[in-house]
């Protein structure tokens, strides 16, 4: 498993970002993908469905309550970040928006920084966090 070659790199010392920013961007999906198994959640990645036009959604993640509508970006640092991830949160709330299921949907984009971008109606948790985030996501709905 990925995550478990992650945490022995950690228990050696390596920085989270290095680490992660050493994987792929599968790899980075596969790692958060992990991480819901983990706290419960069945997962199924690459979800792709149509309605008016085609979606794909990076990762699903539901429990009996909740499906988290997962969108990985794994970006570094840039000049034009906060806007593209702007526009990743728009397009994340409208694929959510899309999915039909009797359980809450939220939108979550995982990211690899702990980015300051903030958005009325998806969540953006650095994937360092995403553990803390899933002990407590309830609090925040």
């Amino acid at each position: 498993m990925l995550a478990d070659n992650l945490a022995e790199r950690l228990k050696k010392g390596e920085l989270i970002e290095d680490v992660l920013a050493s994987y792929d961007w599968k790899d980075f999906e596969m790692i958060v993908e992990e991480i819901f198994q983990f706290h419960g959640f069945a997962t199924k990645r690459n979800f792709r469905f149509k309605n008016e036009k085609r979606y794909e959604i990076d990762i699903i993640a539901e429990s009996d309550s909740v499906v988290f509508c997962v969108d990985c970006k794994r970006w570094g640092r840039g000049r034009q970040k906060t806007y593209a991830l702007k526009k990743a949160a728009e397009k994340q709330m409208e694929r959510t928006e899309k999915i039909a299921s009797s359980k809450k949907a939220i939108p979550l984009i995982i990211t690899l920084m702990d980015e300051q971008v903030q958005s009325q109606q998806v969540y953006f948790v650095p994937i360092w966090k995403l553990n803390e985030f899933l002990n407590s996501w309830e609090m925040y709905f």
